[in-house]
């Protein structure tokens, strides 16, 4: 067993005591900080409830270090309800605003949740495993894309 330090005198400062605390001894270097890159797929949807379940499972496959986002865009169907049954945050639209309308929700929320990378992703299942890897490949940028092979734009 230590032996422990004897405690530090009294000070009396403004009438009032206090016993002041040891200084603090660190016993190793800090660790270096650690830099985290923040990655949000954003997969805008409207009534897409047949392929959105599969398109939120790819994308926690295929990267891994992507947060998804599905902004439901006034879906009628069971949309937002599969997308968080597979593991997606979702943000429901009250209406029908347009594929426009939804991803500019989709960054604003990047913008406001301090992401560093965004990229989009079509809810419609478009999308390859291929592209859904080349999304991890992504960093310090913004990206957005409809394309995929074989399909013309």
């Amino acid at each position: 067993m230590t032996a422990l330090s004897p405690p530090l005198p009294l000070r009396t400062v403004g009438g009032r005591n206090f016993r002041p605390c040891a200084p603090f001894q660190a016993t190793s270097a800090p660790a270096a900080p650690v830099a985290m890159t923040k990655h949000l797929a954003i997969v805008p949807a409207y009534n897409e409830s047949a392929a959105i379940g599969a398109t939120v499972r790819d994308l926690h496959v295929h990267a891994p270090d992507f947060d998804v986002l599905v902004v439901d865009d006034g879906s009628t169907d069971a949309t937002s309800q599969v997308a968080k049954d597979a593991g997606a945050m979702v943000i429901q639209l009250p209406f029908n605003l347009g594929i426009g309308g939804s991803v500019q929700t989709g960054y604003q929320y990047a913008l406001e949740h301090g992401y560093d990378v965004a990229v989009q992703v079509d809810g419609d299942g478009q999308h390859t495993r291929a592209t859904c890897t080349s999304c991890s490949a992504a960093s310090g940028r913004i990206a957005s894309s409809t394309w995929s092979p074989g399909r013309a734009s």
